[in-house]
């Protein structure tokens, strides 16, 4: 990246305004139940992982709802914006929501 001696975002901004909500009213994917629906805030991480969930929608204000939980906890399905996706449980922890 090139610093053009713009300073670096705070989070702050207009842009950061909806997602700098209190932590308490914040859960992770992976703590939702079955059926419970919640707003993506933010993909917590770096990387490779947060990028794929990204591309696949999983973007901030994008209405979610947990369908079901292996028995074993691990995958999980959800389903938004009519598409129905299987996330690991390591990869449902970085996706924060507020729950509606």
């Amino acid at each position: 990246l090139v610093n053009d001696g713009a300073k670096e975002c705070s989070g702050v901004c207009h842009r950061h305004s909806d997602m700098e909500a209190p932590a308490e009213n914040l859960t992770s994917l992976r703590n939702l139940t079955p059926g419970q629906c919640g707003r993506v805030v933010r993909v917590k991480g770096t990387g490779a992982i947060r990028q794929r969930i990204l591309d696949m929608g999983l973007l901030p204000d994008v209405l979610v709802q947990l369908e079901r939980v292996s028995p074993a906890g691990d995958p999980l399905w959800v389903k938004f914006q009519g598409s129905h996706l299987s996330l690991r449980a390591k990869e449902a922890e970085t996706v924060l929501l507020r729950l509606e």
